[in-house]
């Protein structure tokens, strides 16, 4: 079975930033640590949340979310551990709903992993009415860059130091 790689946390924890006391994301989801969506197995847990135990819930999560992605991906398509992280990251941001009834996934499973990459561009936006979010641009150049394997020579405990740089040339360019 395919698991998310160190690369893979890294990412997901500086795009979703860690908050130790619960709050309502830019989705309208009750969320706290790095990104854990609140259920009512979560009733009752004291808050703040240290990072510590936010990294461990957030593992919880990919753990649960890569067998989530593991029952889209057709068995005739074999990703690279890059791939996988990079839909895991998309996964954990937009849920399985909205994975489900893409054309990203619809182009991994046809193999065609260029045209895929080019696909994270298009879920950008979140709210309700439906807004831009310039960090979900941000976030979902990097997945594709990441589905792409342009971040492999990145070691995992780098990774956040690239991604803010990233971010600074992103933000130039926005201004």
């Amino acid at each position: 079975m395919m698991k998310p790689s160190q690369r893979c946390v890294e990412a997901i924890k500086y795009f979703e930033g860690f908050r130790a006391n619960p709050y309502t994301c830019p989705g309208g989801k009750s969320t706290v640590g790095y990104g854990h969506v609140l259920t009512q197995a979560d009733s009752g847990k004291n808050y703040p949340m240290s990072e510590v135990v936010g990294e461990y819930v957030l593992k919880e999560d990919l753990r649960k979310r890569s067998i989530d992605l593991i029952h889209c991906i057709s068995t005739t398509v074999v990703l690279e551990t890059y791939q996988f992280d990079a839909l895991l990251s998309f996964l954990y941001n937009v849920g399985i709903a909205v994975l489900r009834r893409s054309t990203l996934l619809k182009r991994v499973n046809e193999g065609r992993h260029i045209d895929a990459a080019e696909e994270f561009q298009r879920y950008i936006y979140a709210g309700r009415p439906k807004v831009v979010l310039p960090g979900l641009i941000f976030r979902r150049r990097i997945e594709a860059k990441m589905y792409a394997g342009q971040l492999e020579r990145i070691e995992a405990e780098d990774l956040a130091e690239y991604l803010e740089r990233e971010r600074g040339v992103y933000e130039e360019a926005m201004v």
